[in-house]
């Protein structure tokens, strides 16, 4: 499965990825003193962009697979690997860590955070890729109890097996 990324990405440490964030989350700690609890995410992101050093906004994933294609984009990225995914919301919730996880997997990053502002204090939490790129894509599927149904017989058998081996 072709996925590209537009930004030239490097894995850090935990102890790396412990440094930059320590330097993101003051400024955001900061910025959510001065501006409060009620903006929308783009304020926040447009904020820590003029503040965080080295730093890319709306890093495009452009994952595609025949006919299927789709874009997703990672609010920041600084140092070219520590992955920041912005939130104005009550509270973080699964979905929040399982799309910073799906970037995570997609780029073959290891280290992330999630950052709401919309609560009275700055909510965030870590989210790290349990298993290492290489580690993910080497699985094996045996067939050999597959029974062909209407609707999805040996054209698509083979397109399922196509798009896993990718």
């Amino acid at each position: 499965m072709p996925i590209s990324v537009d930004a030239e990405l490097v894995n850090m440490s935990k102890d790396e990825f412990a440094v930059v964030s320590y330097d993101v989350m003051n400024e955001a700690f900061r910025l959510h003193r001065e501006l409060g609890p009620l903006f929308e995410e783009k304020i926040y992101q447009k904020a820590l962009i003029e503040r965080v050093k080295s730093l890319q906004e709306e890093v495009r994933i452009d994952v595609s697979f025949q006919d299927f294609s789709e874009l997703y984009y990672m609010d920041l990225v600084v140092r070219s690997g520590a992955v920041f995914e912005l939130k104005t919301v009550e509270h973080l919730n699964s979905h929040h860590h399982g799309q910073l996880q799906n970037y995570l997997l997609l780029t073959g990053l290891q280290h992330g955070k999630l950052i709401n502002f919309r609560s009275c204090k700055v909510e965030h939490k870590f989210v790290n890729a349990a298993v290492s790129h290489s580690e993910r894509v080497h699985f094996s599927v045996s067939d050999l109890d597959w029974h062909a149904t209407e609707g999805f017989g040996e054209v698509e058998k083979s397109f399922v097996k196509e798009m896993l081996r990718d």
